[in-house]
């Protein structure tokens, strides 16, 4: 075995015994989502790419839409703790704090398109009924509390027809502007006063 092959497998061996092999092939993945998406790379180029042996995924994933699931919870993950850091000093239900939250969601869209567009469904072997399980939902789930006190609303369907119109808002916005749409449609366009504004207005009903 040469000195690179060696290097190589020392390393793979070093990961797994301290216990980040997992991490550090959900990292991988994560990068080559963001450089090919999720759709046009193999459990073998993680693997390269996290310096580790072929078989070694098998002891945390069953195959590569396992790692794919992982990588789409962490992206869920780090979205929520931006909205909670968004909102954090801000008072609870008020335009402020429900508009900042809505511009930490487009923040995260921006600086992660691809893994954005993975963990809402942009993937040919993700099932689609999953979009919203496990970490999608305490995510949606922070708009939801903050408009439980903004509107005191107690039925789920009252509360819905206002949280979602505002998270269709935000989540509409993200994907024209990864897509390059408002650039192309609406040049001069003022995302953050659009969203201020029109939190406002889906909000007006229901005194700050």
């Amino acid at each position: 075995m040469n000195s690179s092959k060696t290097k190589q497998a020392a390393k793979a061996k070093t990961r797994y015994h301290h216990g980040d092999l997992k991490e550090a092939l959900i990292n991988a993945a994560h990068e080559l989502v963001s450089q090919k998406g999720p759709d046009h790379f193999s459990l073998t180029d993680a693997c390269r790419l996290a310096g580790v042996s072929k078989s070694a995924p098998y002891r945390h994933f069953g195959n590569k839409d396992d790692l794919l699931q992982s990588v789409r919870d962490k992206g869920f993950k780090k979205m929520r703790q931006g909205m909670i850091a968004a909102a954090e000093d801000l008072v609870t239900g008020s335009n402020q704090c429900i508009t900042a939250i809505g511009m930490a969601y487009i923040q995260f869209a921006v600086s992660e398109p691809a893994l954005f567009k993975l963990m809402f469904g942009n993937s040919r072997s993700l099932p689609e009924n999953d979009l919203t399980d496990l970490e999608g939902k305490p995510t949606f789930k922070i708009l939801l509390d903050q408009v439980i006190a903004r509107t005191k609303l107690q039925d789920i369907g009252s509360l819905m027809s206002v949280a979602f119109p505002l998270w269709t808002l935000v989540h509409g916005a993200s994907m024209l502007i990864i897509d390059d749409s408002y650039r192309r449609i609406y040049p001069d366009s003022n995302t953050e006063q659009m969203i201020t504004e029109a939190t406002k207005r889906l909000l007006a009903e229901f005194p700050e």
